[in-house]
């Protein structure tokens, strides 16, 4: 028998006062408030202490591997070894050193972590221009450098949102509503499937997987300065060029030219981390892989957890808009705009 999935296992529960308890006893923190955090698979929360300090609490499914959870932790300590500069949340140990600490509740293991709570205006709340783009791609080539050598047990864990893993979940596209969008959504899996077969050259790496506006925290003077990269729960070894679609997929704005946006992301990124052109010709599929990956995980995520739908469904419209305006496009034409973003 497969081991429990922390996608199909409801994330842990408690209340302020519980949770604030959890956090004095685990971690010696003393307690102002504690304020819950939209999260999926666990349960996340800021954790204001009496000192002035902030903290991002998550308490991990019952069904996450602990070995994965030091994973995110270990990759956090790489990047602030190999990038200090980079703003990404600080691992807070507890009092006897440890930084995954086993945690009872209501009859179920867990595993607790702390981190530094990052101030910012949250990305997906502000205005779109290019210079913020530029901002993006600049913050996901640094991270992406900080990462190269990084290597865990845990990188090559099995996660839903892997890309390579786009034809694992084609089943689940009965999900989908809309049967055009069902219908696109299937042909990009089925596209992305003859990449994957042919995908052993591609450089590989630890990713942050999820490089989106929700993950971005900006300057609040500042609106085209990232000032924060969080949420590093669906960081994975894989190739590196799915993460660079997985950042472009959210960059696509219906109300401008979606491949202008892409190319202001992309042109920066390569100029702080040089991309292959066998590399960025891979792109336009790689980028209706995971849109349709985000529509088909969503819509069948929010039928088995309807509490959390307007959750689960923030990134829905983004990525089937960028399904519905690829399929109107010359493929071939699209490629080489992207080419020529980065020079070639």
């Amino acid at each position: 028998m497969s081991a429990p999935s922390p996608y199909q296992t409801p994330a842990p529960r408690a209340d302020a006062d519980r949770l604030a308890g959890i956090v004095a006893t685990a971690f010696g923190i003393a307690v102002d408030r504690v304020e819950p955090l939209a999260s999926e698979r666990d349960l996340t929360a800021h954790v204001a202490a009496r000192d002035g300090r902030g903290f991002v609490f998550k308490l991990g499914n019952a069904a996450d591997d602990p070995e994965v959870l030091a994973f995110e932790n270990r990759a956090l300590q790489h990047v602030h070894a190999a990038d200090p500069g980079l703003p990404v949340p600080v691992v807070v140990a507890a009092p006897d050193g440890r930084t995954e600490v086993a945690i009872d509740l209501d009859g179920h293991r867990h595993v607790g972590r702390l981190q530094s709570f990052l101030s910012g205006f949250p990305a997906h709340r502000a205005r779109r221009s290019p210079a913020q783009r530029r901002a993006f791609g600049r913050g996901l080539a640094r991270l992406s450098r900080a990462l190269r050598d990084f290597r865990h047990p845990a990188d090559g864990r099995p996660i839903i949102w892997d890309l390579k893993r786009a034809a694992e979940i084609e089943d689940r596209t009965i999900h989908i509503d809309d049967p055009e969008k069902r219908r696109l959504a299937r042909d990009a899996i089925r596209r992305f499937g003859e990449i994957a077969a042919s995908g052993d050259g591609l450089r590989q790496q630890v990713v942050h997987n999820d490089f989106h506006f929700h993950n971005v925290l900006l300057d609040p003077d500042d609106h085209d300065a990232v000032s924060g990269i969080i949420d590093f729960g669906d960081i994975v070894r894989t190739p590196l060029i799915y993460d660079i679609a997985i950042a472009l997929s959210f960059q696509l704005m219906k109300d401008e030219q979606p491949l202008l946006c892409a190319a202001d992301f992309l042109s920066a990124y390569h100029a702080v981390d040089p991309l292959r052109p066998d590399e960025v010709a891979l792109l336009l599929d790689l980028i209706d892989a995971r849109n349709a990956m985000t529509v088909t995980i969503s819509e069948w995520r929010s039928k088995l957890y309807p509490e959390k739908a307007s959750y689960i469904l923030r990134n829905n419209p983004t990525a089937t808009f960028g399904l519905f305006h690829f399929s109107r496009q010359d493929r071939s034409a699209c490629r080489q705009e992207l080419l020529a973003a980065c020079g070639y």
